[in-house]
């Protein structure tokens, strides 16, 4: 799991590396209300990108959503969905880097 988080605090961190702190502030703000959908988040916009991302990081990321899905925090049709839809390991990587960017952050 730390290296799942230190991966998405290096994508955070190249993303934001040359704005101010109030701008980095809103760049987490879009995060939360977009989302990685948006094509905000340089390093995970195309497919190859979050494929690779993860399968590099595919057991911690399970491990998160099999808890996620434990405390109903995530609904078992919902997931169902996104299977069937295809492009399964894209929205794996979103789901982990946006969960983890944005952990304990208040807006």
């Amino acid at each position: 799991m730390e290296d799942l988080k230190m991966a998405v605090r290096a994508i955070v961190s190249y993303n934001v590396r040359e704005m101010s702190k109030e701008d980095r502030g809103k760049w987490l703000e879009d995060l939360a209300n977009h989302g990685c959908i948006s094509g905000m988040v340089s390093g995970l916009i195309y497919y190859h990108e979050t494929e690779a991302f993860t399968e590099k990081h595919r057991e911690a990321i399970m491990e998160m959503l099999a808890l996620d899905l434990e405390e109903g925090l995530i609904d078992g049709y919902f997931l169902a969905a996104k299977i069937k839809g295809g492009n399964f390991d894209n929205f794996l990587a979103w789901y982990a880097f946006e969960k983890i960017a944005l952990e304990g952050l208040e807006f």
